[in-house]
């Protein structure tokens, strides 16, 4: 019973992360809000030891060809049902790139690394860690995406890769993908 209660409020930690980053609140700050209720959700569930794991190279590389993958699939559902989809949705944003990458994309990607992690973690990770972290990662980029299911069928894609990332090379190795692969994604646009 006390196992079951500390996944509950590690969810509900993880998921009011992601809503006040949503919501806006904290403003710029606002986009702590996911890796510090990831985090809290880590501690209440035992599993800070899992940012102890070190960074893989080869993980890095391996997450690289899966998210190109991901995006080839993406693209090709895109192209056939939404011509007028972008890959991610911060694409269109008129800011500094530099200030962009540093007080945005950085921590924000680093704390979706986190509450997903959280929310496997407290699946107890398998099929049903996949699914629920899947599926609120995803739907917590649904008004980004404007509810475009072909856009966000593309975006379950790369949050798989980012999971099989996350599972075998730790959260360090899919937090620098998912980093790297957004602002690679995203840069090009900015210019």
């Amino acid at each position: 019973m006390k196992k079951n209660i500390k996944r509950i409020v590690a969810i509900a930690l993880a998921v009011g992360g992601m809503a006040l980053l949503i919501l806006g609140v904290g403003g710029r700050l606002g986009v702590l809000w996911c890796a510090l209720t990831g985090l809290a959700g880590l501690y209440i569930l035992g599993d800070i030891d899992e940012l102890k794991r070190k960074f893989s190279l080869k993980g890095y590389a391996i997450g690289w060809g899966l998210a190109i993958l991901a995006l080839i699939a993406g693209s090709i559902l895109n192209l056939l049902f939404n011509h007028h989809a972008t890959a991610n949705a911060i694409t269109g944003a008129h800011i500094a790139p530099l200030v962009l990458i540093i007080t945005v994309i950085v921590p924000s990607l680093i704390g979706e690394e986190l509450f997903t992690l959280a929310i496997f973690k407290a699946c107890d990770g398998g099929w049903l860690g996949w699914v629920v972290s899947t599926v609120l990662f995803v739907t917590a980029h649904g008004f980004e995406y404007h509810w475009n299911i072909w856009q966000l069928l593309g975006l379950v894609f790369v949050r798989l890769a980012f999971t099989r990332i996350m599972t075998r090379y730790g959260v360090q190795t899919s937090a620098a993908l998912h980093v790297s692969y957004d602002t690679l994604l995203i840069l090009p646009t900015l210019f």
